[in-house]
């Protein structure tokens, strides 16, 4: 770009982008930091104190929507595409330990559909288009039959049971203008508010976020008013704290009687770079 004076104007630089899924039972989590395309690495948090951990870099895309963290925080399931090669090996489940990617054990995914899994108990994970697996992964057992619920057949089935699992409260569900439903889960905080989280909303999505993106509001249920949060890529209830994930950075703002106290940032993950780093297991 030129302006009027020097002849050129400094691209604007795209921040990273984040998304964040956190353990059911412990202060953990982990950080999915993506950014340039094709690149990801995870960090662990530890919530208790707000310190974040590296775990290691990959070159692929890994969907934040069929991860999952172990009750405890030690464990993680994911998803990863790494692009298409002659062998076909692009495309597999994988469980971790938390805050690396270096597989404990590796599954690819079923005739094309999206993998992943979510833990029902600390060490067994339910595989999303496989089959149920003990982490120590040495025995592989047939998946007992689950409940027909509303949930069972849609491909965002991980995420969904994920939401539900962790106190979110299924708002409701509106079929979109692509023909597939867009959920609105919300929690409660504070007083009389409410933290929306609305999922896969394609209406709304204009952000270029990537598959299954979010979007956020704060509800007052007493008066009615919302207040969008459209550059919040992901946002959560901490005990008395409100997090989320914007521009590349994680912030939290102390619930208050009213409303949140004053933002601060937690962690600024624009300029980390790729690098290759040995998981110690």
């Amino acid at each position: 770009m030129r302006d009027g004076s020097s002849g050129f104007v400094a691209t604007k630089k795209i921040p990273a982008r984040l998304d964040v899924i956190l353990a059911p039972k412990a202060r953990r989590a982990v950080v999915l930091r993506r950014g340039p395309a094709k690149q990801v690495c995870t960090v662990g948090w530890d919530l208790s104190s707000d310190s974040f951990e590296l775990g290691q870099w990959i070159e692929g895309r890994i969907h934040a929507y069929c991860c999952d963290l172990s009750a405890d925080g030690e464990y993680f399931v994911y998803w990863i595409m790494k692009g298409h090669n002659h062998q076909g090996d692009y495309d597999w489940t994988a469980i971790s330990r938390v805050p690396y990617l270096k597989a404990i054990a590796r599954w690819k995914s079923s005739a094309g559909l999206p993998g992943g899994g979510l833990f029902v108990s600390d060490n067994k994970c339910r595989l999303h288009n496989i089959w149920y697996a003990y982490l120590a992964c040495d025995e592989i057992i047939e998946e007992p039959n689950e409940p027909d619920d509303d949930f069972r057949y849609d491909l965002r089935n991980v995420y969904i049971r994920r939401q539900l699992r962790d106190g979110w409260k299924l708002h409701s569900k509106v079929g979109d203008v692509v023909g597939r439903e867009v959920y609105r889960f919300e929690k409660p905080f504070g007083e009389n508010r409410l933290l929306r989280n609305i999922f896969d909303d394609a209406e709304k999505i204009g952000l270029k976020r990537g598959d299954c993106p979010n979007e956020y509001e704060i509800v007052d249920s007493a008066t009615g008013d919302v207040q969008s949060c459209r550059d919040w890529e992901w946002a959560d209830i901490d005990g008395s704290r409100l997090l989320w994930a914007e521009g590349g950075k994680i912030f939290a703002a102390d619930i208050e009687t009213r409303g949140l106290g004053p933002a601060k940032m937690l962690y600024d993950f624009n300029d980390m770079t790729f690098q290759e780093i040995e998981a110690p297991y």
